[in-house]
């Protein structure tokens, strides 16, 4: 401590009460040794042993006791040279402490137990905690009294207290002392806490002894304490038996800052609070916090000597005034009426900024970049119309640099004329490169990410005050809706049809199967029965069992290889392609048989789920798409509960081998062209034309490249002659601009549109990233997608972009349940839904969308209202055509979702819709601002 000169220490060093001459020992142990310094002050700490005293008969009585304790105090304050060493020791003594094993048993302080005086408690029973702090602390306000009229040095009590026991002990403490030593069971009871906030009563607390003897470090309430407000400092306890290094405080600090990410100023803040808490004098305490430190707020702080700003003290003060104001005001009024939904409290922060403030150059940097990303992305999402009247003229379909465009026609004088300009204007593919390059600048900008992270912080905190205050009047007004959740309409939005079956479901159809035995043709004219087919991979149909079918994701963490293995029933790759493929040597007949069945039984089961499955379609020639359209009508798997999502695989590398394209531009002819001509003439194709209204969106599956250069160095797609395939910004970007020039083209014949979907890899280049934003309307696996990633977050935010989070999926694949963002991104205010993505891999229950339900909000303590919001934003986010979404969640769903439809209280709404519009405006706000 005398090397540092910033460290002090009130030492505890124990008086027992067992004899009077105990004080003048210890005096006389002090002035020998000489343990006086200006840094370090001594706390006398009373054992509460009084019950081993009383067992051995070294006391009578609990009065003996006393008198051995105080006697010679008061008598050294009415003549100090009676005791003189004592006298001088107590100039460095700043308080009293009553230690003892809270966790021991003892007896309950009652009325009865108040009647017995000191001199008649004789048992060999240690005094109830309360019985027993209370002629403490009696004792020492005398003492201080005298003390004070004689100019003399006073005492605090600090009891040891609220470590563990009951926690009837930080009652008795909150009645009789200023501040106390650990307090963490203040946890357990919330009124308690509340009133040790109120009255800021210190708490002097030591995790890592904690951690040693009760408590886990991890789950120690320190953190959550000081965000509250409590009045919180961090100390040591026994050094000798919980530290390692030579400045055991420092060492607390550290730990407690490194562990919770607590800032140079929260620990700034510790230690001033950890000076106001002590008992070193005035003198010493004005030498350290400056002369007006008595004074509250930031008009008792001088940041030269605290290091805490202003600010941050204002903030504290102007909190705990208000919850004053607060009680007292609701102490004196009258009861209010019951909760309804027209009334209740609007969470805002006032965050006032004009474009006359100056602000810091990073935030304003920050918005900068944000409100140009938000932009950007706006741009490649332009809003449509809904009921429009159809425009039923003639037109040409060119392939343009990749990407298919309409070009209205018109007959002059018996000859055609095309329109100069496309239906859709023409994607610039060096455009996105440029924007590609902006994006990426924001999402690798430092004090963008910081800026997003708070905001992000702060949304979250907006919403539970919103919960906290608001949450009675939603759940009163959640019984006046007419559906509880289990009748609202809830969409699976990221399900694969292909592994969309429960385990039991696909082994009972494989079973009946091999009990009718078709025949399979292997090759060109030759069949072979399904039972051969199994003596041949090596299967006995004896042993057909869900242990050995082999898809349950289990030992698949970190190993996408494995849990892509689990696919494939018995672990063959063969019976996948036989019974989970429409492109098979059986046009996918089996796919199609269970497939119906699936379909069937959820929709029976519970109408009120819609799914929207993900299918495959190559893409290899333009003839997939009449492929899948036939088996789609032949199996009647085109109901109004399902939607379909064509994913787009795309093994180019595959296809350039066989032969099937020369060019990436022949992929793009494949999969747009029989779209466009459909839509052009929908005669011509009329089972696709049919399946395309039950079509909802495409999907890109991501894959990582091996072109990590400039985007723009790439050729354009009919002189994409390489082997390989694309990179998945490039490819995206032209998936993306055929579907927004078909969106176009199908918008104005009244036709259905479709979405686009994707997502990365939490560790994708940036530029994958950037794509992924300019150009997707929904994130599936949103959960990886934004771990750890602010800015594509708040972004997200921004754009309302759909977020499907599949929990289940991620706890076997990468990221264990309980850390999975879903919550957070819940609260913070994404549009975020549930997936299942596999349940044959992943799920029980036979509706596992429900499960995902059921288990999320467990896990993330969801409340009705929470889940009704969740289903809202499955259709919202949804590929279901927009007729869909007005009946169930209202006419005007786009602006105000009508509660009595989705189960969604305004209350929730007008608050969800009150922070993004504060965001906005908040953002346009800064980056009008003048920097700082």
């Amino acid at each position: 401590m005398e090397r540092s000169q910033f460290t002090a220490a009130e030492y505890r060093i124990s008086i027992y009460g067992l004899k009077a001459g105990e004080w003048d020992s210890l005096a006389c142990w002090a002035k020998k040794f000489n343990v006086y310094s200006k840094h370090l002050r001594w706390l006398v700490q009373i054992p509460r042993i009084f019950f081993i005293f009383r067992t051995h008969g070294t006391l009578q009585n609990f009065e003996q006791m006393l008198d051995n304790i105080f006697r010679p105090l008061f008598e050294v304050s009415l003549n100090p040279e009676s005791h003189p060493d004592l006298h001088v020791f107590l100039q460095h003594v700043s308080g009293f402490d009553s230690v003892d094993d809270e966790s021991r048993s003892e007896r309950q302080f009652d009325v009865e137990c108040s009647k017995i005086l000191p001199g008649a408690w004789s048992s060999t029973e240690n005094p109830p905690y309360a019985y027993y702090s209370w002629y403490f602390w009696a004792n020492i306000a005398s003492l201080n009294q005298l003390r004070q009229q004689r100019g003399l040095k006073t005492f605090d009590f600090r009891p040891h207290c609220g470590e563990s026991g009951s926690v009837d002990h930080l009652a008795s403490a909150f009645l009789l002392a200023r501040h106390i030593n650990h307090g963490i069971n203040l946890a357990k009871t919330t009124p308690l806490q509340y009133l040790y906030y109120l009255a800021q009563i210190g708490l002097a607390v030591s995790p890592l002894s904690n951690n040693s003897l009760f408590l886990d470090y991890n789950n120690n309430p320190f953190k959550k304490f000081f965000c509250r407000g409590l009045n919180v400092s961090l100390s040591t306890d026994d050094p000798l038996q919980f530290h390692y290094t030579e400045e055991p405080l420092l060492e607390e600090y550290s730990v407690c800052g490194q562990r919770w990410k607590m800032s140079d100023i929260d620990l700034s803040e510790i230690a001033r609070m950890s000076v106001l808490q002590s008992g070193f004098e005035h003198r010493i305490k004005t030498e350290w916090l400056g002369p007006r430190y008595l004074l509250a707020g930031p008009s008792g702080n001088e940041v030269s000597f605290s290091n805490v700003p202003n600010l941050r003290l204002q903030f504290r003060s102007d909190t705990l005034n208000q919850e004053v104001s607060l009680i007292n005001k609701l102490a004196s009024s009258t009861p209010l009426p019951k909760a309804n939904s027209s009334l209740f409290t609007r969470i805002s922060i006032n965050e006032p900024h004009s474009a006359s403030e100056k602000i810091m150059q990073d935030q304003l940097k920050a918005c900068l970049n944000l409100s140009g990303a938000l932009a950007l992305i706006r741009s490649y999402h332009p809003t449509r119309e809904h009921n429009v009247s159809p425009r039923d003229t003639s037109c040409i379909i060119r392939l343009e640099n990749g990407v298919h465009s309409v070009y209205e026609t018109q007959s002059v004088a018996s000859k055609l004329f095309a329109a100069v300009d496309p239906m859709e204007p023409n994607a610039d593919y060096a455009v996105f490169c440029r924007d590609v390059a902006r994006m990426v600048d924001v999402l690798s900008d430092g004090a963008t990410a910081s800026f997003s992270f708070t905001r992000l912080t702060l949304l979250e905190c907006i919403f539970g005050m919103h919960t906290l205050m608001n949450s009675d009047i939603e759940k009163q007004a959640m019984k006046h809706v007419p559906k509880d959740f289990s009748h609202l309409s809830k969409v699976d939005g990221y399900i694969r049809a292909s592994t969309g079956m429960l385990a039991k479901h696909l082994l009972r159809f494989i079973r009946a199967k091999l009990d009718e035995n078709p025949p399979i043709p292997l090759k060109e004219g030759q069949n072979i029965p399904l039972r051969d087919l199994f003596d041949q991979l090596g299967l006995p149909l004896s042993n057909l069992t869900l242990d050995n079918l082999n898809v349950k994701a289990e030992n698949t963490f970190m190993r996408l290889d494995a849990f892509q293995s689990k696919n494939n029933p018995f672990g063959n790759s063969v019976l996948r392609s036989l019974f989970l493929d429409v492109f098979n040597v059986i046009d996918g007949s089996f796919f199609g048989e269970i497939t119906k069945q699936l379909i069937d039984s959820r929709t029976k089961a519970d109408p009120h789920v819609l799914h929207e499955f993900r299918i495959a379609l190559p893409g290899r020639t333009p003839s997939d798409w009449n492929t899948l359209a036939r088996w789609l009508i032949k199996h009647e798997l085109l109901v109004d509960n399902v939607r379909w999502v064509i994913e787009l695989p795309l093994p180019y590398e595959s296809f350039v081998a066989e032969g099937s394209v020369s060019s990436f531009s022949d992929v793009l002819a494949s999969i747009f062209g029989p779209l466009f001509l459909a839509t052009k003439d929908p005669a011509s194709s009329p089972d696709l034309t049919r399946v395309l209204d039950y079509i909802s969106g495409f999907d890109v599956p991501y894959s990582k490249s091996d072109y990590l250069s400039n985007l723009t160095n790439l050729p354009m797609p009919r002189l994409w002659i390489k082997e390989s395939r694309p990179p998945f910004a490039y490819l995206i970007f032209f998936i993306q601009a055929n579907l927004k020039s078909l969106n176009t083209f199908r918008a104005s014949k009244c036709m259905s549109t479709f979405q686009l979907s994707s997502a990365i890899d939490i560790d994708a280049p940036y530029y994958d990233r950037a794509a992924l934003l300019l150009l997707t309307d929904l994130v599936h696996h949103a959960d990886i997608v934004t771990r750890g990633r602010p800015t594509t977050s708040y972004l997200m935010y921004l754009a309302r972009i759909g977020a499907v989070m599949s929990p289940l999926s991620s706890n076997a694949l990468a990221l264990n349940y309980q850390e999975s963002p879903f919550s957070k991104s819940f609260q913070r205010g994404l549009l975020v839904s549930l997936g299942t993505d596999s349940p044959l891999q992943l799920h029980s229950m036979d509706d596992p969308l429900l499960e995902e339900f059921a288990i999320a909000s467990q896990i993330f303590r969801l409340s009705a209202c929470d889940l009704s919001e969740i289903c809202m934003n499955s259709v919202l986010s949804s590929g279901f055509p927009h007729q869909v979404k007005q009946r169930i969640l209202g006419d005007a769903y786009l602006s105000a979702q009508d509660p009595l439809l989705c189960s969604v209280p305004s209350v929730r709404t007008t608050f969800r819709q009150a922070a993004w519009h504060a965001e906005i405006d908040r953002l346009g706000r800064i980056c009008a601002a003048k920097p700082l």
